[in-house]
């Protein structure tokens, strides 16, 4: 994708997550809203280039990074607009369910069967982990064996970008495909409604 923005004279910049190649930091304490910081950080110092125009900057994310754009850019966002490759409109735990569903659905007929034997249900399972990890306060824990960044989880699971979405002030073009597995592609209908609302009043 950089590539091609090059080959059409737009410039781009992207980066490393934190304790990712040569970032700094350590990648399994990272929040979700950590990376939000990071997103602002990078977008500042592209901004503030002599190269570029201020204010002809776009903010392009997929899947996670899709989510953290809503989150960078909802109310007064410097940028002109944004670009949401596989977006979600619903909160991370829906998503998270919604992706069982569509890992349970899609598995071989023989391996569903095998499951079925073993009496082993993906999205009851999915589930329970969730409140495991509601119930933790460290940044991380194990889950069958496996250290997971419970943080993250934490975060991702209870943020809703439907609240930010109608927030935004800026162009938005959301892009996602009947095929995927990550992201609802019906959300696009959400996005679509929610981003061209009037912002709600500030409560007093």
């Amino acid at each position: 994708m950089a590539e091609a923005l090059r080959g059409a004279g737009i410039a781009s910049l992207r980066y490393d997550k934190r304790g990712v190649g040569a970032s700094q930091g350590t990648f399994l304490a990272a929040g979700m809203h950590d990376n939000v910081d990071d997103a602002r950080a990078a977008l500042d110092a592209l901004r503030a280039r002599p190269d570029v125009d201020p204010g002809r900057v776009f903010v392009i994310g997929h899947s996670e990074g899709a989510i953290l754009t809503v989150a960078l850019l909802a109310g007064t966002a410097p940028a002109a607009g944004a670009v949401l490759l596989s977006p979600t409109a619903r909160t991370g735990e829906e998503v998270l369910r919604w992706q069982a569903h569509r890992v349970a659905g899609d598995l071989p007929a023989p391996v569903r069967a095998v499951l079925r034997l073993l009496r082993v249900d993906i999205v009851a399972k999915v589930s329970r982990n969730h409140d495991k990890l509601r119930a933790t306060g460290t940044d991380t824990v194990r889950l069958g064996g496996v250290r997971v960044n419970a943080r993250w989880l934490r975060e991702f699971m209870a943020y809703d970008p439907r609240l930010d979405l109608v927030r935004l002030d800026v162009l938005v073009l959301a892009v996602g495909g009947g095929k995927d597995i990550q992201s609802p592609p019906e959300d696009l209908t959400v996005i679509g409604w929610l981003s061209t609302r009037p912002a709600p009043e500030p409560r007093r």
